[in-house]
């Protein structure tokens, strides 16, 4: 775990934090304590929450309108939660009776007065939280009777100095944090002793003013970490942090600079992260040559100054910064460079310019930076791009182009990039594509993606000089792209290729893929396609011959209306198929024939109004079938007998009334199956797949949308089918029969366990009125304004790139309601203990959303989150937690809380790689984001 929330607004691709905060340690110690196992009592009511530890007492005495600490705790409580109270000063007395308290928080009070001796009685006193009160200052030596505080949290007061007298005697002294507050100037005087500080935070106040002097007590500290965000800085001298030797990360964002001056930064500093972002930066001011001489250069390795106003780049703007490998100043308002811009910083490696108003890249403007690998140039305004802007970068891997108005790439000159492997000319004006467009060299280029242009017309010859592409993106031509001849023939080692959605008229050969045996994955979704320009009839010749390796093709939005046997029969190792949207009326017999891999076929969307038996024969491994939106009526009896290892069925808004008596289904493994919006017909004829669906595993999909029609026994007439009953309408009535014959056995057992079971049937009536009548509140409905967030997440490190990747974009692009959102532990709030940010988050939250992987499993983090969210759903009595499993776990590695959540029924979903289940899943989870059930039964913790 890394406390990174310390340093948010800080975009470095390290993370540096883990060796940030070396009094991680330390709280991590703790926080594992506060989650020994034990038991929770309750005191009367109003009173604190005391919770049992192996090493002492906890106590919960938050929002309680407390006036003062409470003087009936036990005298083993080590940790003390009273925030969210009313107290406004604290006493001599307020802890004498606790003094083997360890962790004491007492934020968000309305404490302005501390007397002088009020800590004296703790000792032990390691962590000490009074963010959001109204302290304006300390007196010297309150906390010298605590030598061991190391963590030290006066976020938001209003102080207008740093009370550094207080903290001269802090000898263990790691972290301070003095954000948001009204400090004007910096005094560090009392600091010259603290050798163990490591962390600074001084965001949100009100400094204007910073000398080299100010930070020269710190030179013998640990210093590595210090935040001035948001303050009122305009200007820094030379050599402002000439004394901060051993400093990570020095965050200045969100200040007023109007300059960005490299001769503030010089001397032996050696920064990992130098951010600026966001400061109103108008113009770089480089060194003079001369002002080196004798000077110590910086070793600074990241530099963040994108979001500021810099109009242009001087010539060598960034002198003095030779160490610095990543250099991002996109989103400014760029419009030119020189030719020695960026002279200066030769261990360049990322550099990001992109989000600019650049409208050219000069000649060899960056033959300084031989170590550049990534140059984003994306989203400005160049038009001509001429290859000699890149010579001599010999390592660049990638060069990103994109969003830009290039027409067409200077073909007097040729690309000498040797090591390029990823190149995006994506969202561009290319109205032409010919074979010298790539010429010279640029052998190893592996990703190519060129969609989004104005194509019309490619060379035969365009790829030829890209030997060793393997990705080729070609999506979304705005004008139709007259022909593809055999354009693909010399990609031997393509793997992917995405042409979908460029309207191509003309295929021009039926051998376009004759040569590319390598290629895995092939899109032509949303063309011009048509069924004869897959397959040469007279020929008998595919458009797919040659693709041995493929194992994705996407046909969707096309037109294939009488495709015909042999088409796919080259694809003998294609695992997924896409026919969606197709205007398919009639499958043929064979036309799966030899497809021996596929394992999902989606024909979604089309015209189908029958099949024929052996229609998939052959399809051994076929595990997801999709037939929704068609105009099906009938399914032949044997259609899935090739199909035993089918599990995902989908058969959904077709016209189906009855399904045949001894239909074969598949029955080997659990079969999901969706037959809902079809107009079945409730009658005996039905009774057959009615019954079945009762024996066997079956996983039946949207039961409240599978209903009975108006063709049906009146008595069922739009009720769901599992409602229609064929023992009682088609057959004898055995519970009418047998009923008197057990009536009186009945009677005396029902007897017999009234008289044994008496007080626990009275337990399960209460249960029973609770869960009808309810208990109060049965229902929290959601309401923006209710929690200070939407929805949390918590995750395992591991799986922090599906969430970007999938859960993040998802949720803003179909859940706009949902503006705040905690991504894991990097947004929790940065004033608080890690375990405290933890609960807090849980309890501000409408929804907390914890993602189960086979990692998280075995992380006592993830379990103790798990813990804490059940804790919250016992106290709350409302199911604001849902489990997501993002991958499949055995379940014997289910812990046994995981096993208990799921057994109790509570929200859980299961995240699959299929993309119409996806579909299912989001519409789930946005049911489940609607409001908060109440519970009735605890969860034993």
């Amino acid at each position: 775990m890394t406390i990174s929330r310390l340093t948010s607004g800080l975009k470095s691709p390290w993370r540096v934090l883990l060796f940030v905060f070396p009094w991680t340690a330390c709280l991590l110690t703790l926080a594992l304590q506060e989650h020994s196992v034990g038991y929770t009592r309750e005191m009367e009511p109003n009173k604190c929450r005391l919770e049992n530890k192996t090493d002492g007492i906890k106590a919960f005495c938050s929002n309680l309108r407390l006036k003062s600490i409470p003087q009936d705790l036990p005298p083993n409580t080590t940790t003390l939660i009273a925030s969210d109270n009313i107290m406004q000063l604290l006493q001599n007395d307020s802890f004498v009776n606790l003094t083997r308290l360890v962790s004491l928080n007492v934020g968000s009070n309305q404490i302005s007065h501390l007397d002088t001796k009020t800590f004296l009685p703790l000792s032990n006193l390691r962590v000490l939280d009074m963010a959001g009160n109204r302290l304006t200052n300390l007196s010297d030596g309150i906390f010298d009777s605590n030598p061991l505080l190391s963590l030290l949290i006066l976020s938001s007061n209003c102080f207008l100095s740093v009370p550094s007298g207080a903290m001269a005697t802090l000898h263990q002294l790691q972290m301070v944090s003095l954000d948001h507050n009204n400090i004007q100037k910096v005094d560090f005087t009392a600091f010259r002793h603290l050798k163990n500080l490591s962390a600074i935070n001084l965001k949100g106040n009100d400094i204007s003013s910073l000398q080299a002097s100010d930070f020269e007590p710190l030179q013998n500290s640990s210093l590595n970490y210090i935040n001035l965000a948001d303050n009122k800085l305009r200007s820094l001298p030379n050599e402002t942090f000439s004394f901060l030797y051993k400093v990570r990360v020095l965050d200045l964002h969100k200040n007023n600079f109007l300059a960005f001056r490299v001769s503030s930064f010089l001397g032996s500093v050696n920064i990992s992260e130098l951010s600026v972002s966001y400061s109103g930066i108008r113009s770089i001011v480089p060194l003079n040559a001369s002002s080196l001489r004798n000077k110590t250069t910086p070793a600074i390795d990241y530099v963040e100054m994108s979001y500021n106003e810099i109009y242009d780049i001087p010539q060598n703007a960034f002198r003095g910064f030779s160490q610095t490998r990543t250099l991002n100043i996109a989103k400014n308002r760029i419009r030119t460079m020189t030719y020695d811009s960026f002279c200066g910083i030769d261990s360049l490696m990322y550099l990001d310019i992109s989000a600019n108003r650049i409208k050219s890249l000069p000649s060899g403007m960056f033959r300084c930076n031989p170590r550049l690998q990534v140059l984003n140039v994306a989203y400005n305004e160049i038009l001509i791009v001429n290859p000699v802007a890149f010579r001599g970068l010999s390592v660049l891997s990638k060069l990103d182009l994109s969003y830009n108005l290039i027409r067409h790439i200077d073909e007097r000159h040729h690309w000498n990039n040797t090591a390029l492997r990823v190149l995006d000319i994506s969202h561009n004006l290319f109205a032409r594509i010919n074979e010298k467009l790539f010429s010279g060299c640029l052998a190893n280029l592996t990703v190519l993606n060129i969609s989004y242009n104005v194509i019309e017309r490619f060379s035969a010859h365009t790829f030829d000089n890209l030997s060793s592409l393997q990705e080729l993106y070609l999506t979304d031509m705005s004008t139709n792209v007259e022909i593809l001849n055999q354009v693909f023939s010399g990609l031997k080692n393509l793997i992917k290729l995405n042409i979908s959605s460029s309207k191509i008229a003309s295929l021009g050969s039926i051998n376009q893929f004759t040569n590319t045996t390598s290629l895995r994955e092939l899109s032509m979704r949303k063309n011009n396609l048509k069924s004869q320009d897959l397959f040469d009839n007279v020929n008998q010749l595919s458009l797919f011959g040659g693709l041995i390796s493929l194992r994705k093709l996407n046909l969707r939005e096309n037109y294939l209306t009488g495709l015909e046997p042999g088409v796919f029969s080259p694809l003998t190792k294609l695992s997924s198929l896409d026919l969606s949207q197709g205007n398919i009326v009639i499958l043929k017999p064979g036309l799966f024939k030899g497809m021996t891999s596929l394992r999902s076929l989606y024909l979604d969307n089309n015209c189908i109004m029958t099949t024929s038996a052996n229609l998939f024969s052959g399809l051994d491994n076929l595990g997801s079938l999709f037939l929704r939106n068609n105009k099906l009526r009938i399914l032949d009896k044997y259609l899935f007998g090739a199909t035993p290892n089918l599990r995902y069925l989908h058969l959904s808004s077709n016209k189906l009334s009855q399904v045949q008596s001894d239909t074969f289904f598949p029955t080997n493994k659990s079969l999901l199956i969706d037959v809902s919006n079809n107009p079945f017909s409730c009658t005996c004829e039905l009774s057959w797949f009615r019954s079945w669906l009762d024996e066997i595993n079956t996983r039946f999909v949207n039961p409240d949308k599978t209903l009975c029609s108006k063709t049906s026994f009146k008595a069922v007439i739009d009720m769901p089918i599992l409602s229609f009953d064929p023992a009682y309408f088609c057959g004898i009535n055995i519970i009418l029969i047998t009923s008197l014959f057990f009536f009186a056995c009945i009677v005396i057992y029902v007897c017999v366990l009234v008289y044994h079971k008496c007080w626990w049937l009275k337990h399960k009536f209460l249960l029973l009125k609770l869960a009808i009548a309810g208990s109060g509140k049965i229902m929290e409905d959601f309401k923006e304004d209710n929690y200070d967030f939407h929805l949390n997440l918590m995750f395992h490190d591991a799986e922090e790139g599906w969430v970007d990747r999938v859960l993040r974009p998802v949720l803003e692009k179909r859940f706009p309601h949902l503006q705040n959102i905690i991504y894991g532990d990097r947004d929790l709030r940065v004033e608080m203990f890690y375990i405290n940010a933890i609960y807090d988050a849980i309890e501000n939250s409408f929804k907390t959303v914890l993602l189960m992987s086979n990692r998280s499993m075995y992380d006592i983090w993830c379990m103790t989150k798990l813990r804490l969210a059940l804790e919250h759903i016992n106290d709350t009595g409302l199911d604001k937690v849902i489990l997501i499993f993002v991958e499949d776990i055995e379940d014997d590695d289910l812990p046994y809380l995981v096993t208990l959540f799921l057994s109790k029924n509570n929200p859980h979903m299961w995240w699959t790689d299929d993309e119409d289940e996806q579909e299912l899943f989001w519409a789930q989870f946005q049911r489940s984001m609607r409001a908060n059930r109440a519970i009735i039964n605890a969860i034993p913790l």
